[in-house]
């Protein structure tokens, strides 16, 4: 005679309870490295891995909290310290990349040329206001803001 599964209530916490089974075995994917296996397991090991799951991830976000504490640390004294070589060595075992963010403004002198029809009206300023573009090819560069000021024929 052919049993039919029972399908799981999950509506609550009590009726997925009445269908928990320790001992039951369940297949399972596991993809340890670049080799995937099917293991089989109980929910008690399921059970584990999810507490030690909780734990690890607790352990690293306290970890984590702890490396950007000694980044700030690191980066704010950096400049002046009188040991720059251990500073670098502790932001490199803790992969800490020794950086700042520099704000800044610069002056730049573009010229060129274009055709203009002569029977349009012509305001250079808003023509290269609207076409003249700044970028920056490193990505290290964040271009904020630019403006044309001055423009004028020559």
């Amino acid at each position: 005679m052919e049993t039919t599964p029972q399908i799981a209530d999950t509506s609550s916490q009590e009726s997925m309870a009445s269908f928990y089974n320790n001992y039951a075995t369940m297949i399972v994917k596991d993809t340890n490295g670049n080799e995937m296996q099917y293991k089989s397991v109980t929910p008690y090991d399921v059970n584990v891995l999810m507490t030690d799951n909780h734990y690890y991830k607790q352990r690293f976000g306290k970890a984590s909290s702890q490396i950007e504490d000694v980044q700030a640390i690191i980066l704010d004294s950096y400049a002046d310290s009188d040991d720059q070589e251990t500073l670098r060595a502790i932001a490199e075992a803790l992969d800490i990349k020794l950086t700042k963010t520099v704000e800044w403004s610069a002056t730049m002198y573009v010229s060129g040329s274009m055709e203009i029809d002569l029977l349009d009206d012509f305001d250079l300023e808003s023509e290269l206001s609207e076409n003249l573009q700044v970028s920056a090819w490193n990505g290290d560069i964040e271009i904020e803001d630019y403006s044309v000021e001055d423009a004028r024929e020559n």
